[in-house]
């Protein structure tokens, strides 16, 4: 066998079966490859007729709408942002928000504030030093009271 031989070998190979072809326009495209490699049971790189038909009843059922398609041409084209998949959720490089959904609740998420800006934080705290004060200048003020009498 030549090298050119084994070129072609291998490069026939590398082509998936007809059976792949499951919208029977005579090409195995992008889709069809990926679709039909995922009900090829054994990885026999070719389909049964009773995969196939799991595929079909599978396609009619909207089976398509689980991937994502045309990924790549999110980065091209100019534009300025990119897609990419975060914890199983396929976002852009500027919203991140639908990732926030796949962590769990933080357990003290449910605790609501008592005051609701900084400025009434600062007032809260203030006030509540200055009665922890008072109390321990009470306190003292009895003491000394005790000791002069």
């Amino acid at each position: 066998m030549t090298r050119t031989k084994l070129i072609e070998e291998r490069h026939k190979e590398k082509l998936p079966h007809i059976s792949y072809d499951l919208d029977n326009d005579g090409y195995v495209g992008g889709r069809d490859y990926v679709v039909a490699k995922r009900f090829d049971k054994g990885n026999k790189n070719y389909l049964t007729e009773e995969e196939r038909a799991e595929a079909y009843l599978a396609l009619k059922n909207g089976y398509e709408e689980n991937f994502t398609w045309d990924v790549e041409a999110s980065g091209g084209g100019g534009r300025p942002y990119r897609l990419m998949q975060k914890r199983g959720v396929m976002v852009d490089a500027e919203d991140f928000g639908d990732v926030t959904h796949t962590y769990p609740r933080h357990p003290m998420s449910d605790i609501k504030p008592h005051v609701n800006t900084n400025t009434e934080l600062i007032a809260l705290r203030k006030q509540k030093e200055k009665n922890d004060i008072g109390r321990k200048k009470g306190t003292i003020d009895a003491e000394v009271a005790k000791l002069q009498k």
